[in-house]
């Protein structure tokens, strides 16, 4: 290195130029930069930050489009299980014949026949069908069929048959009707049909 600085000490000037010069050339070549490769890098950087941001908005629209999503589903799941509630799954004939029997008397008349007509098939419920005549006074009657629409369970009455007979105090009537019941279906039995099928 001392013998570098000596050599340099022992040129002229127009050599000394030269040589700084060409140090210059090769720094400026090398390793000198206007800021040109700063701003490209930087211009990179954004290009990366705008394409972060351009997913990150994919990622939260995708993100509001699942929340929404999840609240429709357990929306539909609360309807359907309220839905559900009114038919429920574990339901006979002689559950029907009961709860008859009970809303009878809680209207204070009296059954004077009944009889289970079977059960009809739908796809994912059955329809439980049970024939029931009664008699009472008119309003009785109607306090009855009442007391059946305002039940927690779907009940359709059907095929309804009033008849008038006079008593002693009042006139009696006598009403026959077929009464549907509905129970929901359980997989397993949906299944065991097709099976059977």
């Amino acid at each position: 290195m001392i013998q570098f600085l000596s050599n340099i000490a022992l040129m002229g000037a127009v050599q000394i130029i030269t040589l700084g010069g060409f140090f210059t050339g090769v720094y400026y070549f090398t390793f000198y930069n206007d800021g040109s490769l700063v701003k490209k890098q930087t211009a990179e950087v954004h290009t990366q930050i705008k394409a972060v941001d351009q997913k990150i908005s994919k990622q939260k629209d995708e993100i509001t489009r699942l929340v929404n999503y999840k609240k429709a589903v357990e929306k539909e799941a609360r309807a359907i299980q309220y839905f559900l509630s009114y038919i429920p799954n574990e339901y006979t004939a002689i559950d029907v014949f009961h709860f008859l029997t009970r809303e009878a008397k809680n209207a204070g008349i009296n059954i004077e026949d009944k009889a289970d007509q079977g059960m009809q098939d739908g796809e994912f419920y059955n329809a439980l069908k049970v024939h029931v005549r009664v008699a009472g006074s008119f309003s009785q009657v109607l306090l009855f069929l009442s007391r059946l629409t305002a039940q927690k369970k779907i009940l359709v009455v059907n095929d309804i048959n009033l008849s008038i007979s006079s008593g002693e105090d009042d006139q009696w009537i006598s009403a026959s009707m077929t009464v549907y019941a509905y129970r929901y279906r359980e997989e397993e039995e949906k299944e065991d049909e097709k099976k059977e099928g």
